[in-house]
C-alpha cells in the first residue's frame, strides 16, 4: 500500500498546476484557514476534510497517470487516499492505520466495480470511478474511524445515495471527469461522518430493487458476488507508466 500511496502523491502533486485544479483551489480559497485540519496540495491554506479531499482528488485525476484496477475500469487511488489523508489529519491518525484502511477502501471500491460491471456502468454514461468510488471511500473512512458493522453498512448506504459521475465530459474534454474522483472522496467522508453519528440508510442500498446496482448498472449479478481475500484487489491494482487509459 505504501507504493500505491507514493504513486497517488506523485500524480496529485504533478497535477497541482493544471487549470482545473487552480480553479478548484480558487473556489475554496475563501473557506481556507490555518486552523482547519487538512492540507490542500499546492495551496497556502487548509480546509476541512471534505473540501480538501475534493480538491486533492481533482488534482490527482488530472494527469491520467493515476493507478488502475483494470477489471472494473477504476482508479482507486484518486478517491481512497484523498479521503483517508484528509480524515487522518483531522483525527491525528498514524500512517499504519491509514494504510490498513486504504486496503479496505481499495477492496470495497474494486469489488463493487466488478459487481456493477464496467460495461454496464459505461453504457448509460456513468463514470465507474465516481460511482463505485463513493462506496469505497465510505468504507475506508469507516474503517479508519473504527465504525462497527452496523454503522459501516449505513455509511455505505449513504454513499450509495450520494454517488454520482457522468462521462459527458469525454465529448468535449472538459474537467468534470477529474471532479468525479474528488467528489467521491468527499462523499465517502460525509457518509462515514453521518453514519458515525447514527444516521440510518437502507440496508439493501446496493442490491435493493431501487438500489445502487440497479441505478448505475443492470441490476444484481449474483455470480459476480464471490468472496475475496483481504487486499486481493489492492494487490492487483496497477500503476501506469504512461498518461493514458
Amino acid at each position: 500500500m505504501r507504493t500505491l500511496l507514493y504513486a497517488f502523491l506523485a500524480v496529485a502533486i504533478g497535477g497541482i498546476n493544471r487549470k482545473s485544479v487552480r480553479s478548484a483551489r480558487e473556489a475554496y480559497a475563501s473557506l481556507g484557514s490555518p486552523a482547519l485540519a487538512a492540507i490542500v496540495l499546492g495551496a497556502s491554506f487548509r480546509l476541512g476534510a471534505e473540501d480538501a479531499a475534493l480538491v486533492n482528488g481533482i488534482a490527482a485525476h488530472g494527469l491520467e497517470l493515476d493507478d488502475t484496477f483494470e477489471k472494473a475500469s477504476l482508479h482507486p487511488g484518486v478517491v481512497v487516499f484523498p479521503a483517508l489523508l484528509a480524515v487522518a489529519e483531522e483525527d491525528g491518525t498514524e500512517l499504519g492505520r491509514v494504510l490498513e484502511a486504504a486496503v479496505v477502501g481499495y477492496d470495497v471500491m474494486c469489488h463493487v466495480g466488478v459487481v456493477l460491471g464496467a460495461t454496464e456502468s459505461y453504457g448509460p454514461g456513468f463514470h465507474p470511478t465516481g460511482v463505485a468510488g463513493a462506496i469505497g471511500a465510505a468504507a475506508a473512512v469507516a474503517r479508519l474511524r473504527g465504525l462497527d458493522e452496523k454503522r459501516t453498512t449505513n455509511a455505505i448506504g449513504v454513499a450509495a445515495d450520494l454517488a454520482a459521475g457522468s462521462l459527458e465530459c469525454l465529448s468535449d474534454g472538459t474537467w468534470t471527469k477529474r471532479l468525479n474522483g474528488g467528489h467521491a472522496a468527499a462523499v465517502g467522508i460525509r457518509s462515514a461522518r453521518l453514519a458515525g453519528a447514527g444516521f440510518i440508510a437502507p440496508q439493501a442500498a446496493l442490491e435493493g430493487r431501487d438500489g445502487f446496482l440497479e441505478n448505475y448498472g443492470r441490476g444484481v449479478h449474483p455470480e459476480r458476488m464471490t468472496p475475496i481475500d483481504a487486499g486481493e484487489y489492492a494487490w492487483n491494482t496497477s500503476i501506469k507508466l504512461y498518461p493514458c487509459c
